[in-house]
C-alpha cells in the first residue's frame, strides 16, 4: 500500500488519496468456479429437486426436451454451458419426492438422480444419449465451443473441469449434479476380436467393479436393434413419370400419362426402417447369452418397437420438376425464345397428315426448313404420340374430314351472334365436377376432416389458375414433363410446344373446337393468363364459324328470294316459338327476338316493343383489358375517350332500330338503360328522360342520331376472330422459355395441389400434413395471384416437406399390407395407416431432437401394443424374420440364433443394447448400499460402455 498526498488547491484531486495494489492472483478454477456459480444463480438452478419426476413408460416414449445454454471461460479455452430438462413431464415438489419412487426411508440419503437408477422406466429412453446412458433426466452438459480448439485434452484437465463444477454447484446450492458419482465412458469406432460382446460378459466386468454387490437385486434390460434388409424402395410410377421408354410410339398410348404431375421418390427415400426386440428388467439367470450360446429369440422379446429414418437427401419427382422450372426460369436459358418452327403450306399439310393419320408417312417434317436439323430434336413420331394425348385424340379423330364442318347451321346460329351449344369436345372440364362429388364421398363423417377438406376446396377454387383436367393443365403437364425428362429436355421443350402452337391454329383453321375447353365461353378473368388465351381461342373458332355459315345463309337467301319477295329473319330464330307478325306498317322489320313485355313504341302506341337479336360482347382477357385500359387513359380529350367505348351501344342501337321501326330514342333508353327513363304517370307509361339522358352534346344521343336500320346479322361484327386468333398464336410463337414457364406455373402448382389433397383424403394422413397441406394451398393461392417466383420457389419448399411424407407413408403402408399373410380388413388397413403415421412423426422428432441424442441414443420409437401378434405386429415380423406363407423365395434366409448373436458378418442385428443395475456397497464393507448402473452399446460401428458408479463418501466437519 502507497500513501501519497497532493495539494487540496490542485485541480481535480480531493485531498488525500490512497492507491491500493493488490497482488493477488485468480487462477482458472477459481474464474471458471465463479462463472458457472454465476450462472446457475441466473437460471435460479436450487436447492435438491432436480430428476424429481412423475412418468411412465408411455409417457416418457413421448418424452420432449428442452435446453437454454450459455458460454462460459475456461483458460484459454471457451466451453458452452447446456442445461437440459424434460418440459412435458410433471415435476414433483421436494415434499412429496417419497412418493415417486418407492423406497425405505432408510434410503432418503441418496439423490433424486440415484433414484432414477432402481427404475427400469429410463431404460433405452429416447430422443437423449444422456438419459439412455446414464439413467437421468435433467442435466447439465459442458461442450467445446470449438470442437478442434477448445476441447479438453488432457485428463489434468478434465478433473479440474469436474472439481470445478462440484465446488461452483455447491456453493450456488445445486444438488441436481450426482457428485458422489463416479462415472466411466469408453467408447471405440472398432470393436477388438477379444472384446466382450455378450450379457455374460458385461455382468462379469461389472462384478469387478462392484465386488460387494447383492446378486439378487441384480436387472438386466437388453434391446437389440434390427434393419430390415430388403429396404422398402418405391418404384417410378410409369403412369406420371417420363422415362426414356416413353419416348418410343407404342399401341398403348396409356404410357404416358399428362394428367398427372409425377409423383414419388427418385430413388429409396427410406434410409432404415428397424425393429427393437426388448427384454426389460429380467433376472440374471433368465438371459443365456454367451459366446456361443443364447435362449434368446427375438421373436418372443417382452416388448417390441419400431422406428425409421428418411434419407435426408432423397429428391422428389414432382419437387424436383417444379424447382427445375424454377431454376431455368431465373438463368440466362430462360431469356432466349422457344424455337420457332417456320411452316410451309406443304410441310403443314404433311405435318397435319401425320399427326391426324394412324400410320406414319415417310418424310414427316415439322422443322422449319430454313436451319439446320438439330439432332436432339425428338422424333415427329414422339411428338405426334404426345400430341394426341395432349389433345385426347383417337383414330376415329385421326379421321376426321378437312372440309368446314359448321355448314349446316340453322339461320338462328348464323345471324344470333349469341351463345349457341354446339356439340364437341369439352367434356374433360365437367369432369372436375364428378373429381370433386367423387372426393366428397371419400371423406369419413368427421367434423374436422370435412372442415379442412372444405377449406382447402375452397382455397384453391380461389386460386387463378386453371380448371382441373382442362386442356390449360393437360399442356402444363406435358410441357413440364418434357422439360424434366431426361436427354430430351430444352429441345423435346421448344419442339413440343412448337408442335402445340401449330395444332391449336389447325384447330382454329379447320373449325374445330379445342378438346377440352367450353365452348363459347369468354374468358374468366379469375383464371390465368395462359387458360384465357385458350378460352379467347375457343371463342374465335365459335366466332368464325357463325360467321362462315351467316355468308352461306346469305348465299343461299339471296339465291332463293325474288325480287317481290321478302324474308324476315325472326321467322326461325327459336324453335317452338311464334312470332306473330305485325300490320303491314312494320313489316320492315328485321332482328326480332321476342317482345319486350307489354311495352309499345312511344309514337306508335299500336305496335309492340321487340327485343333485338344483338352481337355478343367481345371476349377479352386481362392482358387485352389492361392495354385498353392504357389507351384510354392516354385519350386525354374526355369526348374521345367515351366514344373509344361506344362502338358496342352504337351496334345495339342499329340493331333495336332495325327490329321496331318508328322507334325513338325515349324507346331505347327504356329497353337498354331503364333506370333512366323516369315515368311520371303508371297508367300512361309517359315519362321523361334523366338528366344523364338529356343536355347538349350527350354522346347517348349523339350516336342514336348517327345508329342506321340494320340488323346484327348484316352490322360489321364487333369481334375479329381472325385478327384475335393470329395474335394469340403470334404470342405463342415468339415465348420465351422463361415467360412461357410463368404461363404454366400457376396450373402447375394448383395441380400438384390437387394431387396432395388427392392423397391426403384418400390415405387419411389428417394428422399427420393436414396443417402443413393447409399452410400449402394458401401459399399456392398468393402465388398464382403474385406470379412472383420467389413466392413459388417459397411454396416448392412445403411441397417437399409434404412429398416426402406422403411418399414415405406409401411405401411403408404398401410393405406392410404386402407382407401380411391374410386378407386384412378396413379396419386393419387403418390401424396401419395409424401406425406409419406414427412413424413418421417420430422420425421428425428424431430428427428435432438430434443434437440431444442422435443416432448413438435410442431415438424416439413407436411400440408395438400387441407385440407380433395384431395386424401391426404379424406384418413386421414376417417383414423381419421371414415368412413361410408368401415371398419365401425373395426373402433371405432366417439366420441361426448363434449366426445372430455371434457377431458374424451376416449378423442381422444393427446394434445391441444392455443396462445393468445392482445394489452395492462401495468403497467399503462398511459402506451403505447404494445404486450401480451400467450401459453397453455394440454394434458394427462402435463399442460404447458407460459405467455409473456410486460411493457412500461423508464429508466430516474440521
Amino acid at each position: 500500500m502507497a500513501l501519497a498526498s497532493m495539494s487540496s488547491d490542485a485541480e481535480g484531486y480531493d485531498g488525500d488519496i490512497f492507491e491500493i495494489e493488490d497482488f493477488t492472483i485468480v487462477t482458472i478454477k477459481e474464474g471458471l468456479c465463479a462463472e458457472l456459480e454465476q450462472l446457475l444463480r441466473k437460471w435460479e438452478l436450487s436447492g435438491d429437486n432436480g430428476n424429481n419426476y412423475s412418468f411412465t413408460k408411455a409417457k416418457l416414449a413421448e418424452c420432449q426436451w428442452d435446453s437454454k445454454y450459455d458460454k462460459i471461460t475456461y483458460g484459454n479455452n471457451h466451453l458452452i454451458v447446456s442445461y437440459y430438462w424434460p418440459k412435458n413431464l410433471q415435476r414433483i415438489e421436494q415434499a412429496t419426492k417419497s412418493n415417486a419412487v418407492n423406497m425405505d426411508a432408510s434410503d432418503s440419503f441418496l439423490s433424486n438422480a440415484a433414484r432414477l437408477f432402481w427404475s427400469s422406466e429410463t431404460d433405452f429412453c429416447p430422443g437423449s444419449i444422456i438419459c439412455n446412458q446414464f439413467g437421468v433426466l435433467e442435466f447439465i452438459l459442458l461442450t467445446p465451443s470449438d470442437w478442434h480448439f477448445d476441447r479438453v485434452s488432457n485428463e489434468d484437465q478434465l478433473r479440474g473441469l469436474l472439481s470445478s463444477i462440484t465446488e461452483s454447484a455447491g456453493k450456488a446450492g445445486w444438488y441436481r449434479f450426482c457428485y458422489h458419482l463416479v462415472v466411466s465412458y469408453f467408447y471405440l469406432r472398432i470393436i477388438p476380436k477379444n472384446y466382450i460382446k455378450t450379457s455374460c460378459g458385461f455382468n462379469a466386468a461389472y462384478s469387478a467393479q462392484c465386488s460387494l454387490m447383492d446378486e439378487k437385486n441384480l436387472r438386466i434390460s437388453m434391446q437389440f436393434d434390427y434393419v430390415l434388409q430388403d429396404k422398402p424402395h418405391y418404384a417410378f410410377p410409369k403412369k406420371n413419370m417420363v422415362i426414356e421408354e416413353e419416348f418410343l410410339p407404342a399401341e398403348d398410348t396409356s404410357i404416358i400419362d399428362i394428367s398427372h404431375l409425377p409423383f414419388g421418390a427418385t430413388t429409396n427415400a427410406i434410409e432404415e426402417f428397424g425393429l427393437s426386440a426388448i427384454w426389460s428388467n429380467i433376472e440374471r439367470g433368465i438371459a443365456v447369452e454367451e459366446q456361443n450360446l443364447s435362449n434368446l429369440d427375438p421373436q418372443r422379446a417382452l416388448a417390441f418397437s419400431t422406428w425409421v429414418s428418411i434419407e435426408k437427401n432423397a429428391s422428389y419427382l414432382m419437387s424436383s420438376c417444379l424447382r427445375k422450372l424454377l431454376e431455368i426460369a431465373e438463368s440466362q436459358e430462360g431469356s432466349d425464345l422457344v424455337q420457332k418452327r417456320e411452316y410451309s403450306r406443304d410441310d403443314a399439310s404433311r405435318a397435319l397428315s401425320s399427326l391426324l393419320s394412324p400410320t406414319v408417312p415417310e418424310n414427316i417434317s415439322i422443322r422449319s426448313t430454313d436451319r439446320v436439323i438439330n439432332e436432339s430434336d425428338l422424333e415427329p413420331a414422339i411428338i405426334r404420340h404426345w400430341i394426341d394425348k395432349v389433345f385426347e385424340k383417337t383414330k376415329q379423330e385421326h379421321a376426321l374430314p378437312s372440309c368446314n364442318t359448321s355448314c349446316n347451321v340453322d339461320f338462328e346460329s348464323a345471324c344470333s351472334m349469341g351463345k349457341t351449344w354446339s356439340p364437341g369436345p369439352g367434356s374433360a372440364v365437367k369432369n372436375v365436377q364428378c373429381s370433386k362429388a367423387y372426393r366428397a364421398e371419400g371423406i369419413k363423417e368427421d367434423g374436422n376432416t370435412v372442415d379442412i377438406c372444405q377449406k382447402l376446396s375452397d382455397i384453391l377454387s380461389a386460386c387463378k389458375s386453371a380448371p382441373e383436367s382442362s386442356l390449360t393443365c393437360r399442356i402444363s403437364i406435358a410441357l413440364a414433363q418434357m422439360l424434366c425428362a431426361r436427354d430430351h429436355s430444352s429441345a423435346g421443350f421448344s419442339h413440343l410446344w412448337s408442335a402445340i402452337t401449330h395444332e391449336l391454329q389447325e384447330y382454329y383453321e379447320r373449325n374445330l373446337y379445342v378438346p377440352g375447353m367450353d365452348e363459347c365461353v369468354a374468358p374468366d378473368l379469375s383464371t390465368c393468363k395462359f387458360h384465357q388465351n385458350l378460352q379467347l381461342l375457343q371463342c374465335s373458332i365459335e366466332a368464325k364459324k357463325h360467321r362462315e355459315s351467316k355468308n352461306l345463309f346469305i348465299q343461299k337467301w339471296q339465291l332463293c328470294k325474288s325480287d317481290d319477295e321478302f324474308f324476315d329473319a325472326p321467322e326461325s330464330l327459336e324453335d317452338g316459338k311464334e312470332i306473330s307478325r305485325e300490320e303491314s306498317d312494320c313489316s320492315g322489320a328485321e332482328g326480332r327476338l321476342k317482345p319486350f313485355g307489354t311495352l309499345r313504341l312511344i309514337h306508335y302506341p299500336d305496335r309492340l316493343m321487340y327485343e333485338p337479336v344483338t352481337q355478343s360482347r367481345v371476349p377479352v382477357t386481362e392482358d387485352m383489358l389492361e392495354k385498353h385500359t392504357e389507351y384510354l387513359a392516354s385519350l386525354k380529350d374526355p369526348e374521345e375517350r367515351v366514344k373509344a367505348q361506344l362502338e358496342p351501344l352504337f351496334s345495339d342501337m342499329e340493331a333495336f332500330k332495325a327490329a321496331n321501326p318508328g322507334c325513338c330514342f325515349e324507346d331505347f333508353v327504356r329497353w337498354h338503360s331503364p333506370r333512366d327513363f323516369i315515368v311520371n304517370d303508371e297508367n300512361t307509361g309517359e315519362g321523361r328522360l334523366s338528366s344523364r339522358m338529356t343536355g347538349e352534346g350527350n354522346a347517348w344521343q349523339q350516336t342514336w342520331d348517327q345508329a342506321q336500320l340494320k340488323p346484327a346479322c348484316r352490322q360489321k361484327l364487333l369481334f375479329d376472330d381472325l385478327k384475335a386468333a393470329n395474335k394469340i398464336i403470334s404470342d405463342f410463337e415468339n415465348l420465351t422459355v422463361s415467360k412461357l414457364i410463368v404461363y404454366i406455373l400457376p396450373v402447375l402448382f394448383k395441380c400438384a395441389s390437387i394431387q396432395l389433397v388427392d392423397e391426403f383424403i384418400a390415405k387419411l394422413y389428417f394428422d399427420l400434413i393436414g396443417d402443413k397441406l393447409l399452410n400449402l394451398c394458401k401459399k399456392v393461392l398468393d402465388c398464382t395471384r403474385s406470379n412472383a417466383l420467389e413466392d413459388y420457389l417459397d411454396a416448392v419448399k412445403d411441397i417437399t416437406q409434404i412429398e416426402e411424407v406422403v411418399a414415405c407413408c406409401n411405401v411403408l403402408y404398401t410393405q406392410l399390407v404386402s407382407a401380411a399373410d391374410k386378407k386384412l380388413t378396413e379396419d386393419e388397413k387403418r390401424e396401419i395407416q395409424q401406425f406409419v403415421m406414427m412413424l413418421l412423426r417420430s422420425n421428425e422428432q428424431n430428427y428435432e431432437n438430434a443434437a440431444n441424442g442422435g443416432k448413438a441414443g435410442a431415438g424416439y420409437r413407436v411400440p408395438i401394443v400387441h407385440g407380433l401378434c395384431g395386424p401391426v405386429g404379424s406384418a413386421l415380423k414376417n417383414l423381419f424374420f421371414g415368412s413361410s406363407i408368401k415371398n419365401c423365395s425373395n426373402r433371405t434366409e432366417k439366420k441361426t440364433l448363434e449366426q445372430i448373436l455371434t457377431g458374424d458378418e451376416d449378423m442381422p442385428y444393427r446394434r445391441r443394447q444392455y443396462i445393468i443395475r445392482c445394489d452395492a456397497r462401495r468403497p467399503t464393507l462398511g459402506s451403505r448400499t447404494l445404486p450401480q448402473r451400467l450401459y453397453a452399446a455394440i454394434s458394427k460401428e462402435e463399442y460404447r460402455i458407460c459405467l455409473t458408479l456410486s460411493s457412500d463418501t461423508k464429508m466430516l466437519k474440521v
